[in-house]
């Protein structure tokens, strides 16, 4: 794992902020890329996202990154985030976002 900040600092290149200024905190994030389609006739550029299945992942907590696989078998079943030998992938107590990303986009973690 990864040392990382406690925060995160931006998305699509723009700081993401509460109404008063300060960035938002999160104790964990899990960056989940999933499969994603245009809804057809949508203007808006919505997505469809696919929520079972499984893929990629990365886990941020305790200032550490570590790379995971996600994997749901049915909706209303919890998301299970495994690391590279099959455990679960720990978190730490607290707040936890759940990012999820278009597999055909680059996620860079710095």
């Amino acid at each position: 794992m990864n040392q990382i900040p406690r925060r995160i600092s931006g998305i699509n290149g723009g700081a993401v902020r509460e109404a008063s200024g300060d960035l938002l905190r999160a104790t964990n994030v899990i960056i989940q890329k999933v499969s994603a389609k245009s809804i057809a006739g949508d203007s808006q550029g919505w997505l469809s996202l696919q929520l079972t299945g499984s893929g990629e992942a990365w886990i941020l907590s305790g200032g550490k990154t570590a790379a995971a696989r996600w994997h749901k078998e049915q909706r209303g079943d919890r998301t299970i985030y495994l690391d590279e030998e099959g455990n679960p992938v720990p978190v730490l107590p607290g707040v936890t976002w759940v990012l999820l990303v278009p597999e055909r986009t680059r996620v860079t973690i710095k």
